[in-house]
């Protein structure tokens, strides 16, 4: 499928306007290019400007910076959108390394690079790994936020996934309700999240009557 003629039309003007920035501006011009392939679908296109981005960020700031981390993190992104988990995981856990290094552990980037990761090892099915990792970020969030937090709500979710694939159902009740809980005090009863921790709650009751 083609892009429309007004993305087209401004992803080739951004690619002209970049050439003629310096490497510190253009990184916002790359960051941009490769968002919009991202939400095109377009991932080849979107990790090659997330790439050209992280290139430039390494040579301006050294591997060590939060912008550094970031273009890992979006390229690990990228990269569990296209279902290639293991250069997702790669590129997460370089993000994560840096994030560590700089920011240490009890920092919001940090909580969220264990996340992340947390829900490539759930993609590749490797529950334990998944359970670990969903662990740790949500005990930074929760040192960080509290129980005030919809990163702490998507935490317990993930944790309660995990619980439902071992068939651990009552486990995944207890954090399904805890992420529906949070997700119904600061999203309301209508947001489609509070809605489908609700609907996991009792689809996994009705398993477990049957």
């Amino acid at each position: 499928m083609r892009l429309n003629k007004n993305i087209t039309e401004r992803l080739n003007l951004l690619k002209e306007i970049v050439n003629f920035l310096s490497d510190e501006k253009s990184l916002s011009t790359y960051l941009k290019i490769a968002n919009i392939y991202t939400e095109e679908c377009r991932y080849n296109s979107a990790i090659k400007f997330y790439k050209k981005g992280l290139q430039i960020s390494k040579r301006l700031f050294g591997i060590n910076n939060v912008e550094v981390a970031k273009f890992y993190n979006d390229i690990g992104n990228v990269f569990l959108l296209k279902k290639d988990f293991e250069n997702s995981i790669k590129n997460f856990q370089k993000s994560l390394t840096i994030r560590i290094k700089i920011l240490g552990e009890i920092h919001q980037d940090t909580a969220a690079s264990y996340y992340n990761l947390g829900v490539a090892f759930l993609k590749k099915e490797d529950y334990i790994k998944a359970f670990e990792l969903n662990g740790k970020a949500l005990e930074i969030y929760l040192k960080i936020c509290g129980d005030s937090s919809t990163s702490v709500a998507k935490c317990y979710a993930n944790i309660a996934a995990i619980c439902e694939v071992a068939d651990e159902y009552k486990l995944a009740i207890k954090n399904y309700k805890k992420a529906y809980k949070i997700s119904k005090k600061l999203l309301g009863n209508k947001n489609p999240m509070t809605n489908f921790y609700f609907n996991k709650i009792s689809d996994i009751c009705k398993t477990m009557q049957s």
